[in-house]
């Protein structure tokens, strides 16, 4: 290292409006990178970045956080130079003709670098590692092109996770544009009309949920509720608010409950095509009860609706995400603290209605759409399993970058 540094002292720093940029903890995430998002920075001003010139940060700087949450790094593009450090962080300056600086970068990910910073760290409550303490750590280098070979192998991988993201979030924008001109104009060529929740196509009706013959129920709570110890490793999935995201029942963190106890459980349970809404704390989430979870359990945070065959099932899913549904949510809730939405509120909500073969037509576009989300979020997730496994083969030399290096 041309420079290995951290603050001596960094207390009483005044903040203003624009100024030296400062990079702390919280803007690096766990991936190697720093946040670029402007409204997440903060700045000092020249005169303070001044009193600490030796944590001025240059291009190809790493800065790696030493203190509290330990190991996160991220590496100084040309863009931040110039930027400043918190006294969490310490300044690497790596020697170019020692080390390839994106290689370093990696290396710090690896799982057996954090196992080593890690043990370098006195036991205390706050975790802290010291620059002698870090300079004693070692770090297998092999020769410099290698180490190019092996930074070039793993920024190719998460430059695609990169562009798979970038098409994951213009997907969603698609969509949510697609969401807001699909119920507001239909699908049809036809005039449009204001009604109490919104613009929509002439010949749609507003209709309001208590006035549908809906199959609606909750899930269990109070006594009835599984205690801890009625929670199983395997059984029937029991499904809580967190277990519902982007539309979906998710298995993170999924609960079981035994096929006896969920016999005893007289609500909750759940057929195919049921849309759920959960209806405490985070008031709004939806979901659709595809034939993985047809018969599974909800708790007490959860309704289950279903339309028969009044509404088609994906186009009620849609309607009740679609965001005039979502503000009706909110206006109908109780309770500030731990909001609630009862099922009686609940049946207050109206939603824009078309004929069936609309719905039918609205559901299949809007379907197209998650389908496609639902594809890149998988080649993400995958080309983040590859990242993680390459990483730790290529950083102990279990697998060769020759071939590469003779490519």
């Amino acid at each position: 290292m041309e420079e290995i540094y951290r603050y001596p002292t960094y207390y009483n720093i005044e903040y203003v409006d624009n100024g030296i940029l400062e990079i702390r903890g919280e803007l690096l995430p766990e991936n190697g990178e720093i946040e670029r998002d402007a409204s997440k920075f903060r700045f000092i001003s020249p005169e303070t970045a001044a009193k600490f010139p030796r944590t001025t940060l240059l291009e190809g700087d790493i800065v790696l956080s030493v203190r509290g949450t330990m190991g996160k790094v991220g590496l100084i593009p040309k863009e931040l130079a110039g930027a400043n450090i918190t006294a969490n962080l310490i300044r690497l300056s790596p020697r170019k003709d020692m080390v390839s600086r994106d290689f370093l970068r990696w290396a710090f990910l690896t799982e057996g670098f954090v196992a080593r910073l890690d043990a370098s760290s006195p036991k205390t409550t706050i975790k802290t590692i010291t620059v002698p303490a870090l300079k004693a750590i070692l770090l297998p280098l092999p020769p410099l092109e290698q180490q190019r070979a092996i930074s070039h192998t793993l920024s190719t991988v998460r430059g695609a996770k990169k562009a798979r993201q970038k098409e994951l979030e213009l997907e969603r924008e698609r969509k949510a544009a697609l969401m807001q001109y699909l119920f507001t104009h239909g699908t049809r060529s036809e005039a449009r009309k204001q009604t109490e929740i919104g613009e929509m196509p002439e010949s749609w009706q507003v209709v309001r949920l208590g006035d549908i013959d809906l199959d609606i129920s909750d899930g269990n709570y109070a006594e009835k509720y599984p205690r801890q110890s009625e929670f199983v490793k395997e059984g029937i999935p029991f499904i809580r608010a967190n277990n519902i995201d982007n539309l979906s029942i998710t298995w993170d963190d999924m609960k079981f409950i035994s096929v006896e106890k969920h016999n005893q459980l007289r609500k909750g349970h759940l057929k195919l095509n049921d849309v759920l809404v959960t209806t405490r704390g985070e008031i709004g989430k939806i979901a659709l009860v595809t034939r993985d979870f047809v018969d599974c359990n909800i708790n007490a945070q959860i309704v289950r609706i279903n339309a028969k065959e009044l509404i088609i099932h994906a186009f009620f899913l849609y309607s009740l995400a679609f965001e005039k549904s979502q503000i009706q949510f909110k206006n109908l809730k109780t309770g500030s603290t731990l909001p609630q939405l009862p099922i009686g509120k609940l049946r207050q909500l109206k939603i824009g209605l078309p004929a069936q073969q609309e719905q039918k037509d609205i559901a299949t576009v809007l379907l197209a759409c998650d389908t496609k989300v639902n594809t890149l979020q998988r080649e993400s997730a995958l080309l983040d399993e590859l990242f993680r496994a390459m990483l730790e083969e290529l950083m102990t030399g279990r697998i060769s970058t020759q071939p590469l290096i003779e490519f």
